[in-house]
């Protein structure tokens, strides 16, 4: 499968079992210049907007391929993302610091305050792994990294129901 639109580019190939039970595997690569508008492409809402990267996967599941049983999907998939930002998050005090980090020194003498101008938390790389087991989805390994904060998780949600449990981490 090979598919184009304005700000993403899919690239998969896979197999689809009918007998005994209808089973989706799926393995490929997503490369997005927006990711929010990738993400609406797919049906997800995201408040992650502008980033860029790829998303790479090998997945299964059971159905169809567009009408996937979210407690069946096993497989892994990992993301690498850059110069984005999430859009209504409030890191306070991060923000300030933000403004006198040393690591941004260079962006403030470029006169570049982009990444406090916009709302919300601006993102210079977000990484992550993602396992999945029978429609949970762990990590242990979620980092981003923004002006303000590194923020790392780790945990699990259950895609079916749509709940979490895990472990965020703000330095």
């Amino acid at each position: 499968i090979r598919a184009k639109a304005p700000y993403t580019t899919l690239q998969a190939s896979g197999f689809w079992r009918l007998t005994p039970k209808s089973q989706i595997d799926l393995k490929g690569i997503i490369q997005t210049k927006n990711i929010q508008n990738t993400l609406q492409a797919g049906g997800i809402e995201s408040t992650l907007y502008a980033a860029t990267g790829q998303i790479r996967f090998d997945l299964n599941w059971e159905k169809d391929l567009t009408d996937i049983d979210l407690s069946t999907v096993n497989g892994e998939a990992n993301v690498f993302l850059r110069n984005g930002y999430i859009k209504d998050a409030e890191p306070g005090i991060g923000r300030i610091l933000g403004l006198l980090s040393l690591d941004n020194i260079l962006r403030r003498l470029q006169l570049d305050f982009s990444d406090v101008a916009k709302e919300g938390l601006s993102m210079d790389k977000l990484t992550a792994s993602f396992h999945f087991y029978n429609g949970i989805m762990k990590t242990d390994d979620l980092v981003l990294d923004s002006p303000a904060a590194r923020v790392e998780l780790l945990g699990e949600a259950v895609l079916k129901t749509k709940t979490i449990e895990g472990t965020l981490k703000v330095m």
